[in-house]
């Protein structure tokens, strides 16, 4: 392979003729946290004295933020003793668990766990952003090729000190750090708008679907009154579920052995992921002809989880916006097909998927081995109904906040694909900053 003038062949690859290649161990001394045992002993643990920090602290860290500011836990006195104390400003790895392979930079002075190494003593021609920012860009190859162990894979200092790295001149490695943390300040920015407008969407919802607060031309001169669920407006009703469904009907039973292919099948994972259900990416379910009578699925339907390993995994609700070929759902997922001559398919989507409902339900389920609720329960779900305009009026405000929120989630996506991608160029020298 020609490599292009001002460059040159290394063992990571190709980069710019005036960068070096070194090992982490040439530029700091990795060493692993210490943990005191017994684990949880209260002679160590849970004490004030000095904070500390574990793997399982740093999955709680955005991937856009790279410092770390605070921990869930602190140790006693005695616990240093049997611990690792790290300074602030040290780069640490998690060398286990579900952050394998990530790196973070400490601002403040803690003790560390042994599923953390930490990068010691390290050359002050190398910046420490630049250096977390190209060791992220490893972690699917730390993880799936490099580290050690089948149960639990591992990354020991040995394996830490032997990682190389392509090193521009310090200028350099400070403006692409500083590129990349623009780009992660933008990132959480925009997850940070998110979540605003997630809260005040729950708000709204809270108030509209409740007749807490009225839209512009609905309830003029109309008083509240009594009902077994509170304070409702006048002109509106309380409704089982019951009165507003076609018909409730639970799925048919998943067999593993069926799995793999057939016809599509709507469970309860794909009640948990974004709304309207995905369909291209339901599991495949090998039904007869007969089932695919008595379970098809039709566009408008909603659908409820009947069991959880939770309470709080009880009655997600979610829909169908389309169907393009038959679908069926399983024994899991109760499916509704709503009345829409007295309800707004959206706005019942939007009340059902409410605090009101969502605490009838979960407060009236059973609690066994699975969390589970019935038809029966379900049927007596009360839902306040608004008369059908203001249902379409409160729908559609819950809708916009919803394309507002969608928006948001695609610049995400999209940024944190521009991160990549000046990851995969900057930190190899393809695109040049100075």
């Amino acid at each position: 392979m020609e490599v292009k003038p001002g460059y040159k062949q290394t063992e990571v690859g190709v980069v710019p003729a005036g960068w070096l290649v070194v090992k982490l161990e040439q530029i700091s001394r990795p060493v692993r946290g210490g943990s005191p045992r017994p684990a949880g002993s209260p002679k160590y643990f849970s004490g004030d004295y000095r904070p500390w920090l574990t793997v399982a602290a740093l999955t709680n860290i955005p991937s856009s933020q790279i410092e770390v500011y605070r921990t869930d836990s602190m140790l006693t006195e005695l616990g240093t003793r049997f611990s690792r104390t790290l300074e602030p400003d040290t780069v640490i790895i998690a060398n286990s668990g579900a952050t394998l392979g990530v790196a973070k930079l400490l601002k403040i002075r803690c003790c560390a766990n042994d599923g953390i190494a930490a990068l010691i003593e390290l050359n002050e021609k190398v910046s420490r952003r630049f250096l977390i920012y190209y060791i992220n860009s490893l972690t699917v190859t730390l993880r799936e090729k490099v580290a050690t162990g089948n149960g639990q894979p591992n990354l020991n200092t040995d394996l830490i000190s032997s990682i190389q790295l392509p090193l521009p001149p310090l200028p350099e490695q400070t403006a692409i750090a500083n590129a990349l943390s623009d780009v992660d300040a933008l990132i959480e920015s925009v997850e940070k708008l998110i979540e605003k407008k997630k809260a005040i969407k729950q708000g709204t919802m809270q108030e509209l679907l409740t007749g807490k607060r009225r839209l512009p031309g609905f309830g003029d001169g109309k008083g509240y009154r009594q009902t077994e669920v509170g304070l409702v407006p006048e002109d509106w009703e309380v409704a089982s579920l019951m009165q507003l469904s076609e018909s409730l009907q639970n799925g048919l039973f998943l067999e593993p052995a069926r799995r793999g292919n057939g016809i599509p099948i709507v469970n309860v994972s794909d009640l948990y992921g974004r709304s309207p259900i995905d369909i291209q990416i339901l599991e495949l379910f090998g039904a007869s002809h007969s089932e695919v009578s008595r379970f098809a699925c039709k566009k408008g339907d909603l659908f409820f989880t009947r069991s959880s390993l939770v309470p709080s995994g009880i009655a997600k609700c979610n829909y169908l916006d389309r169907v393009d070929d038959e679908i069926v759902f399983d024994s899991h997922v109760v499916r509704m097909r709503p009345r829409q001559d007295l309800v707004s398919y959206s706005y019942l989507f939007s009340a059902l998927s409410g605090r009101a409902c969502r605490s009838f339900l979960i407060s009236n389920s059973k609690t066994g081995t699975l969390t589970t609720i019935d038809q029966a329960v379900l049927r007596k779900c009360p839902v306040l109904l608004a008369p059908l305009p203001e249902q379409t009026a409160i729908a559609n405000v819950l809708s916009d906040m919803d394309s507002e929120i969608e928006a948001l989630e695609s610049k995400l996506t999209k940024t944190k694909q521009l991160k990549q991608g000046m990851m995969s160029e900057l930190l190899t020298g393809r695109i040049r900053l100075v």
